[in-house]
């Protein structure tokens, strides 16, 4: 059975994405303007907006015009890969889910002093070979703690390279506090916001003296690969 290339499988999630690729190709002369395409497909503006700037980013179709688009040679190529998959894919393919892990990382004080500042380093390590992206993602990195005061939410722009934001951590007068951070990130096919997973770590609190080495925390969360 054919299989449908992966950097293709990438544009599944956007609706119109390929079924641009598809009309285009199926076109003795591969070019259309925005009208025919929204009639055709059923897109509306704004789903054949981020549509066609997928495609137009990636490489597969490129603007001739005024609201004028043409397939390119990637295209084309798409194109016929996608006409063949089609004519040998099952009626109810299954889609893979196009995520991959990477680690989330915490780096804190081993024992933080009560009402003195501390800085907190949480982000990502690098990604293995097999998971990297093609786009950066754009994380939301929301900290909370029980007994302290942290900062909120912060962005970051994750690509492949190790990644992190420093945040500023002031623990309450008690003996613990708890940290938590969770991983969203921002879906760039519908605007939408993806869970991506997180951890908490419980950190002795120090009266007095120096807060010590850091020590790191990490878990693994689910990425939506872009």
């Amino acid at each position: 059975m054919t299989e449908l290339p992966f950097r293709l499988k990438t544009l599944e999630p956007l609706p119109g994405a390929l079924d641009i690729i598809r009309y285009l190709g199926k076109l003795e002369e591969p070019v259309a303007d925005i009208d025919t395409l929204c009639d055709e497909l059923g897109l509306s503006d704004r789903g054949f907006s981020k549509a066609i700037r997928r495609l137009v980013t990636k490489g597969y179709v490129q603007m001739v015009g005024d609201q004028v688009y043409r397939l390119t040679d990637q295209g084309r190529t798409a194109a016929d890969e996608l006409a063949e998959y089609d004519a040998n894919a099952p009626e109810e393919a299954e889609t893979e889910d196009l995520r991959v892990e990477r680690k989330l990382i915490v780096a804190i004080p081993e024992k933080p002093v009560a009402k003195q500042p501390s800085n907190v380093f949480i982000g990502f390590d690098a990604a293995d070979a097999n998971a990297e992206l093609d786009d950066d993602a754009q994380m939301v990195l929301r900290v909370s703690a029980i007994h302290g005061q942290i900062d909120g939410d912060e962005m970051l722009d994750l690509g492949n390279d190790p990644a992190y934001n420093t945040f500023t951590l002031i623990p309450d007068a008690y003996t613990k506090l708890r940290l938590r951070v969770e991983a969203y990130q921002l879906n760039p096919n519908d605007d939408g916001i993806e869970t991506c997973g997180g951890l908490y770590v419980d950190i002795d609190v120090s009266n007095t003296g120096e807060s010590g080495d850091y020590k790191a925390y990490s878990t693994n969360v689910n990425l939506l690969r872009v």
